[in-house]
């Protein structure tokens, strides 16, 4: 019954009903009667039902009612839900599980037909008026919900007018409803059906204890009895405060006795301010002498900053010439183009004596060929011969001497025979030499070919020395930069001035290798670190802002660096890496002998080149034997790989698989090393390059006169060999005449037939013939060639020279042109450290001054001080003498008090 729901003290009674058999409601027209309601007329405000809305809810899944401001019905079937409106109503406003009388428990209550896992409650009120329950929060309407956990947990909340939670406490759950008069709990509030029994049917007792909770008797009874403990405990209080205030009195009373005592201290207190008066006199003279000192130091760093000012003024008016330093670039600008011009020069006549040398080395391949070819001819042809002597010594034995003349012919042609052979086998010892002369030759040639590269090799490496040299003569400090490239210290310098620009947001760390440094007692594994880090990361520069990454990148640009020289890396900084130390006996890791000072390059050696996880060992085998274990069949190592001495090899263990790998580049130890250290190796590495460079290009000389000595012999050899060609062609024809007189003579009766012998003879002699001539003609092609491509090679070495000398002024010119630099740039580092040194001076300055003033201010200050003490005193003694009169006036009982001296005025 939501008729006429108003404040506390004059609400109308509550009725709903839900029954089994059809509906139940409660009327108390007496109740009604007895409490003021609304005018006739006039709406409801506070404390109305307007909406109840349910969530898996006993017999209900979703559920929503609309009440109306006065009765409301609810009937149907049984079994459709009608109880549950009301007990939805009663557990959301704070009634327990067993008070609906429909369950024992909260979660008995929540729908199990689904898998839901709570339920939830919304009970929606009216709330304008003036008995509106914190209407400036909530607004018209307060909305109760309440959720059933099934695991036992939950809770009240309290939302607005626009559902929004305001509060989730009980207390203001049951605040409300008390202002509104909801009495849930109430059977004459809320009359259910087994209720409705209790009244009607129940024992006495029943009905007695339904009549304490409907008048609310069982409520105030517990009210009273929990007011009466409240009672006994402050009187509990009470008695334990008045038993603590007795040591309080008799502290009051020692208080008393010893205030009585502090009445004597008048005289001490006199004398210490007279104390504080000489002390903070005191104070202003060590003030003024502090002062005094102050002053004298500001007087000198004025004098000192007028010298210095006075000497940068100087300095700066008398800066190095630049005359000298622009006709080098001139000259430089003119070598240099008459360099490349030599070089194209150059490069034309290599281009060209190659071009030469391809036909003259075809020629010789096919002369090499053609001698083999002749050789393997001239052995078919002695075969060939020895076959036709064999036929006619037969014949001659047959035929006897009878016939002298023919034998006489074929004697001739035995004789005319040794003679081919014999000469045939000088021919075959020159074509011999000839062979060797020229196969000697080309290897001379070829050899001479390496050692100028290699030559050019080691003057490309002498000018690189020359270069690292510079460097360093003209880098200061003990760091030494351009071990790790050569561009490093420019670099660094741009990076340096840069910084004091404010151009970077970060920092900048760089290179690698000059922050780290061995540790002491570490130096003899030095070398095998460097071999273990990878010298690019040794140059590599590292910045913790990568915003700083652009203006990096055109610093890096302007030192003309190339593609992998110096490489930037963007690490974000954080604290320094915890890693696990190896603790093996003898061995070490590449990061456990190293002393790095910053995290941010620790940091970088373990991600950049796992240096935690390189061992240093002083062999292989010793490695092998402390690091590499079996487990379960296969071996397994405390690091990846493992470097060690002598020459920096190291092995590498992946999945139980040992691989060694050897180390090609030499040993240096860099890091930690000083620039005069770093110079005399550099000087002492150019010299051993310098005498290597002489001892090749004076084998290259000596090579190249054993190669014109060989063509000389060649030459010979040659002319040797024509002349025994022409001779063996001459004793065949002979040779030949004679067969044929011998063939004319012949009998016809005893006739020898050598004719397929002969031809087999004459057709070998005729390719060797063949043979030969073709190989004179192409040596004679090479001998015609040979003029050309001495000349080609005369006018390589003559430009060869030129280009060293060019060279050699324009290294000579690039060395002025940088000790130019460097007194440029020196006298420039020199007037800006000056200018800072004048500005920091004029900082120190100010704050002297500011000092002085701050001294001075102090003084006056406790000057201030001291006489306000002083008059304080005056004043005091004055006041005593005042009171001292007045009490000896009131003792002879005249009743006089003088109060001439008073001076109050000054208080």
């Amino acid at each position: 019954d939501n008729r006429g729901r108003g404040r506390k003290g004059d609400d109308p009674d509550y009725a709903s009903g839900d029954d089994s058999d059809g509906d139940v409601s409660v009327d108390d027209d007496q109740s009604v009667a007895l409490r003021r309601i609304n005018p006739s007329g006039k709406p409801p405000e506070a404390g109305i039902i307007v909406k109840v809305y349910v969530e898996n809810f006993m017999c209900h899944k979703k559920m929503s009612v609309d009440l109306c401001s006065n009765i409301n019905f609810i009937n149907g079937q049984n079994g459709s839900g009608k109880s549950a409106v009301l007990a939805a109503i009663q557990i959301c406003l704070g009634a327990g599980a067993a008070r609906t009388n429909r369950a024992k428990s909260l979660q008995t209550l929540i729908n199990h037909n689904g898998k839901a896992t709570h339920a939830k409650i919304r009970v929606k009120l009216l709330n304008k008026g003036s008995d509106a329950f914190q209407h400036d929060t909530y607004g018209d309407y307060v909305t109760v919900e309440r959720i059933i956990d099934r695991g036992g947990g939950g809770g009240y909340k309290l939302l607005d007018y626009q559902d929004k939670v305001r509060s989730k406490k009980k207390a203001d759950l049951d605040a409300m409803l008390d202002l509104f008069n909801i009495q849930v709990e109430n059977p004459v509030a809320v009359l259910d059906q087994e209720e409705s029994k209790k009244f009607l049917m129940g024992k006495q007792e029943d009905k007695y204890a339904f009549f304490c909770k409907a008048t609310e008797l069982e409520r105030i009874d517990r009210q009273y009895i929990s007011t009466l403990d409240h009672v006994e405990d402050l009187e509990i209080q009470r008695g334990a405060m008045m038993k603590s205030l007795r040591p309080q009195a008799e502290v009051v009373q020692k208080l008393k006795g010893e205030w009585d005592e502090c009445q004597k201290l008048d005289k001490i207190e006199s004398k210490i301010t007279k104390c504080r008066i000489h002390a903070a006199w005191a104070l202003v003279n060590d003030q003024e002498s502090a002062d005094a000192a102050v002053m004298h130091k500001r007087d000198r760093i004025q004098e000192e900053h007028a010298k210095l000012e006075e000497k940068l003024r100087k300095h700066e008016e008398n800066p190095p010439s630049e005359e000298a330093a622009q006709a080098d670039d001139e000259k430089l600008k003119q070598l240099t183009d008459e360099a490349n011009k030599a070089k194209e020069y150059k490069d034309e006549l290599e281009r060209e004596l190659k071009q030469k040398k391809k036909p003259q080395q075809r020629l010789m391949t096919d002369v090499s060929q053609l001698k083999k070819e002749l050789k393997r001819t001239e052995k078919n042809l002695k075969a060939s011969k020895a076959n036709l002597q064999e036929a006619r010594d037969a014949f001659l034995n047959k035929k006897g001497s009878n016939e002298s003349e023919k034998a006489k012919i074929v004697e001739k042609q035995k004789e005319l025979e040794e003679a081919i052979e014999a000469n045939e086998d000088k021919h075959k010892k020159y074509a011999k030499k000839l062979d060797e002369v020229v196969e000697s030759y080309e290897a001379k040639t070829e050899d001479m070919e390496e050692l100028e590269e290699g030559a050019k090799r080691l003057y490309g490496q002498m000018k690189d020395k020359e270069g690292l040299i510079k460097e360093l003569n003209s880098q200061g400090g003990s760091t030494n930069l351009a071990v790790f490239g050569s561009k490093a210290p420019l670099l660094v310098k741009l990076v340096q001035r840069a910084m004091e620009k404010g151009a970077f947001k970060g920092q900048v760390y760089g290179p690698v290798g000059a922050l780290l440094k061995m540790k002491a007692g570490k130096e003899k594994w030095a070398k095998l670190v460097e071999v273990a880090i990878q010298p690019l990361a040794l140059s590599t520069f590292i910045l913790d802002n990568e915003a700083d990454m652009m203006v990096m990148k055109r610093l890096r640009k302007e030192t003309q660096c190339r593609t992998h020289e110096l490489p930037l890396l963007y690490m974000s900084p954080g604290p320094r890496y915890d890693v696990r130390a190896l603790n093996v006996q003898g061995i070490e890791t590449a990061l456990s002998v190293l002393d790095v000072k910053k995290d941010i390059i620790f940091n970088f050696l373990c991600d950049n080149q796992r240096a935690e996880r390189k061992g240093l060992a002083p062999s292989k085998s010793v490695s092998e034997d402390k690091l590499i274990t079996m487990q379960n069949g296969k071996r397994v190592s405390q690091v990846d790989e493992c470097y060690f001495a002598p020459s920096g090899d190291h092995w590498q263990l992946k999945n139980g698989n040992l691989s060694i790998r050897s180390n090609t580049r030499p040993l240096v130890s860099n890091i930690g090393k000083d620039t005069d250290a770093a110079l005399k190796e550099a000087r002492d590495e150019h010299k051993e390059l310098e005498d290597e460079h002489r001892a090749k290009r004076t084998e290259i000389g000596t090579l190249k006169k054993t190669i014109a000595e060989e063509k000389k012999l060649w030459n010979q050899y040659n002319k040797s060999a024509k002349s025994l060609a022409s001779d063996i062609q001459e004793q065949k024809e002979e040779l030949r005449g004679l067969a044929e007189e011998l063939e004319e003579n012949a009998e016809d009766d005893e006739e020898e037939d050598n004719t397929e012998l002969l031809k087999e003879v004459e057709e070998d002699e005729e390719k060797v013939s063949e043979l030969k001539k073709e190989i004179e003609e192409k040596e004679a092609k090479i001998d015609e060639e040979a003029p050309e491509v001495e000349k080609l090679e005369s006018k390589h070495e003559e430009e060869e020279v030129r280009n060293q000398k060019i060279t050699a002024e324009i290294d000579e010119i690039i060395a002025r042109i940088e000790e130019g630099a460097s007194l440029r740039q020196n006298w420039k580092e020199k007037l800006e450290k000056g200018k800072r040194k004048l500005a920091s001076m004029a900082v120190d300055l100010t704050a002297a001054e500011e000092e002085v003033n701050k001294l001075q201010s102090n003084v006056d200050s406790m000057i201030k001080v001291a006489k306000t003490l002083l008059w304080k005193e005056e004043r005091l003694l004055k006041k005593k003498k005042r009171r001292m009169r007045a009490i000896q006036g009131h003792k002879k009982g005249d009743g006089s008090d003088d109060d001439d001296d008073d001076d109050d005025g000054h208080d």
